[in-house]
């Protein structure tokens, strides 16, 4: 009996997986065992059980290992390691994954090979730099500030192939005074300097870089077999820790059509050229109705030419499932779904955090502006706000400054999205709003609904999901492209549009292996993993929902040509 018999007779149905093991992933399991490929990638499309297939390769991994040596003793077992950016996910992992596995975030394994972060002093957990930090610590203008952001959070994320970060920053186009600050910031930063923050990206660019220069990996820490999730999802620095970590096979998975952290990488690991790689796709999908797969997969062909489409399978529930998930895309556009849960008379609901102190500001600036005092976690916002608005007119209030007069330098992050909700509401309207979800804040009731962006809904999935309106009008989406690339076409309302703008999209994201449309893929990735939340119904509030038929996308999108012609 071969091992692979041996292996599928004893781990066919894992206790842990209630999933039938398909044909897709028996052949990605002979691979793993049998093939000699360093590299295993597998771009799974969504509810196809990601995870879930990391979870079973691990088991005949290590059942392959013990039937060789003869035995069963944990002394002898392969040193398996999960990898996942987010913590959740690694969470979720311990509790699916075999007690002999190891989970971790990519966070957790650079603070283990980077020793001098591991009590660091000015250790923060903020996922990116923010601009106010630099204005602070150099007590510099804003839009330098800016700068050293982007140079800061671009370095941090990237591949690195030069010397670091002085190369980095004087070689881009950034000013050379905001480059000198980003160096000095990095430098400091590594000195531990009172005001400066090492964040986890900071100290994944440690590890990435002490990696390229040939660090020395103990032997008892090499891995036999290294499982990263949402590969989609990771920047160039951690794609970098992924293929250069000492490693005897390599398994990544994602779903490509799922990558919308834009600010994370120009690159996918799901799209980069590797080296010694065996590709699979995984279409089988263990949580879409028919309905629900059905709207994904016409998204996928029309807007993408995807010659991969999902295959709605029989659902297993391995969990609680959320009844109602409300999904957004700006935090201003979840005002909406407060105002439906609201007339729905929902008995609980439950609100991002984000939402709530996005409130909770605009309410501290009304209460300024009537002379009371603010929420004190506002003080330095509300000065900062102050000062530009002196500038301007110092007897206008600190609302009508903000909805009226905002400058372009300023619009940006929470402002920008308290403008627009300005803009469409009245201070009672959001008073009334706040009111309604704060309510539920500490309830330990299960939501009906769940009122949430669609970074935040990554990894979770819904009966019944809401996209609301705030979406990315796609005919706006691919009507850019045209323009951008002066390819208006003189051919009319009757050119197909659609039709060529994905065949070139397919092209640069699958045959020529680049994400270079990234700027272009990025608003469509948004809206399929909005849709792909949703187990049996999609109630779609967007625009996007006119398009479902070709005919009538080709008119919006020239409609939106002409406009600008």
């Amino acid at each position: 009996m071969s091992i692979y018999q041996w292996t599928k007779q004893n781990y066919i149905s894992p206790p842990k997986q209630n999933l039938d093991i398909s044909n897709e992933i028996q052949d990605i399991v002979k691979e793993m065992l049998y093939g000699d490929k360093n590299v295993i990638r597998v771009n799974s499309l969504a509810g196809t059980g990601k995870t879930t297939l990391l979870s079973i390769l691990s088991q005949y991994y290590i059942a392959k290992n013990e039937a060789q040596r003869g035995n069963i003793k944990f002394s002898n077992t392969p040193n398996v390691l999960y990898l996942a950016s987010l913590k959740r996910l690694v969470n979720e992992a311990k509790e699916l994954f075999d007690y002999r596995v190891r989970c971790h975030s990519l966070t957790e394994i650079a603070i283990k090979y980077t020793k001098r972060y591991k009590n660091c002093p000015n250790y923060s957990s903020i996922e990116e730099y923010k601009a106010e930090i630099f204005v602070n610590y150099f007590n510099i203008k804003y839009d330098i500030a800016c700068e050293i952001n982007d140079i800061l959070n671009n370095w941090l994320n990237s591949y690195d192939t030069e010397e670091g970060i002085q190369n980095y920053a004087y070689g881009s186009r950034y000013s050379s005074e905001a480059a000198f600050y980003a160096h000095t910031y990095v430098t400091d930063a590594r000195c531990f300097e009172e005001g400066t923050y090492v964040t986890n990206k900071f100290i994944l660019k440690e590890l990435q870089l002490q990696l390229r220069e040939g660090m020395e990996i103990n032997l008892k820490d090499e891995v036999d077999l290294l499982l990263v999730d949402e590969g989609q999802d990771l920047s160039d620095a951690a794609i970098y820790v992924f293929l250069n970590f000492p490693a005897k096979k390599r398994v990544i998975v994602g779903d490509t059509n799922q990558k919308i952290y834009p600010y994370v990488s120009n690159n996918n690991a799901l799209l980069k050229d590797i080296d010694d790689m065996a590709e699979f796709h995984l279409t089988s999908s263990y949580r879409h109705s028919h309905e629900v797969a059905e709207k994904a997969n016409y998204i996928l062909k029309t807007y993408k030419d995807s010659k991969h489409s999902i295959k709605p399978k029989q659902q297993i529930k391995t969990k609680y499932i959320r009844p109602n998930g409300y999904i957004y895309r700006w935090t201003s556009g979840a005002m909406e779904g407060i105002i439906l849960a609201k007339e729905s008379k929902a008995e609980s609901i439950e609100c991002a955090q984000e939402v709530l102190y996005l409130l909770e500001l605009i309410i501290s600036f009304d209460l300024v502006d009537n002379k009371q005092e603010p929420l004190p976690k506002f003080n330095n916002a509300i000065d900062f706000i102050q000062k530009h608005k002196n500038k301007l007119e110092k007897n206008l209030t600190l609302i009508q400054y903000i909805r009226d007069f905002l400058p372009n330098n300023l619009y940006k992050g929470n402002l920008a999205q308290i403008k627009i909700v300005l803009k469409k509401y009245d201070i009672k309207t959001i008073k009334s709003l706040y009111n309604f979800s704060k309510k539920f804040k500490e309830s330990s009731l299960k939501p009906d609904i769940t009122i949430t962006s669609i970074f935040k809904s990554k990894g979770f999935e819904f009966e019944t999901i809401t996209i609301l309106s705030d979406m990315p009008d796609l005919a706006e989406v691919v009507a850019n492209y045209f323009i951008f690339t002066k390819q208006t076409y003189k051919k009319g309302e009757k050119f197909d549009y659609i039709s060529f703008f994905s065949e070139y999209i397919h092209k640069k994201e699958t045959i020529y292996n680049t994400s270079s449309v990234a700027k272009w893929t990025y608003p469509i990735n948004l809206y399929y993993t909005a849709i792909t939340r949703a187990r049996t119904l999609v109630n779609d509030r967007s625009i996007n929902k006119n398009y479902y038929n070709k005919e009538e996308l080709n008119k919006a999108i020239y409609k939106f040509i002409k406009k600008t012609k």
